[in-house]
């Protein structure tokens, strides 16, 4: 928009967009990919690393990451030079307190998708299937939607005016 990308170079990128729900948006995942670092790390420094304490996690779970998965896996392979033992506790390789506990800021991808789901809910009046419902316009078959709406507790909440409303139409 600015001008300061290449467009030449914008337009031989641009050929499939992906986007990748970021690493604070997926806090879930942190536990199972440091694990899996530690373990890559280890074996290629002959270290004896077999697992991450809870503190630890702990304090990468708080870590807001938005270097995403590189600055994860750059964080264990940094602590796996310069700790040592069987299992990885805090060190001074963990980030700074600034840079943590700023999840406050965002939303989950979860609470995003629910939010996303009742809008477009309710512009098709809570009408799910069917070429103008909720299912066509997020694309995806109405029992998809019936069943991430029950996982993500999407109900319609009815109220005395609204069946008023409904009686009186």
């Amino acid at each position: 928009r600015k001008g300061l990308f290449r467009e030449d170079l914008y337009y031989r990128l641009n050929v499939f967009p992906i986007y990748n729900i970021p690493l604070r948006e997926r806090k879930d995942d942190i536990p199972l990919l440091a694990q899996y670092f530690l373990e890559k790390y280890s074996a290629k420094a002959g270290k004896a690393f077999r697992r991450i304490s809870t503190k630890t996690i702990e304090c990468l779970m708080n870590y807001n990451f938005p270097g995403n998965i590189r600055e994860l896996e750059n964080l264990i392979e940094r602590a796996v030079i310069v700790e040592n033992g069987t299992t990885l506790g805090p060190g001074s390789w963990i980030p700074e307190k600034d840079n943590l506990d700023l999840n406050d800021e965002f939303q989950s991808f979860e609470d995003k998708q629910k939010e996303y789901i009742i809008k477009v809910l309710e512009h098709t009046n809570w009408r799910i299937s069917g070429p103008n419902g909720a299912a066509a316009i997020l694309k995806m078959k109405d029992k998809t939607l019936f069943a991430k709406m029950k996982r993500l507790g999407i109900e319609k909440s009815v109220s005395l005016k609204s069946i008023a409303n409904d009686r009186s139409n």
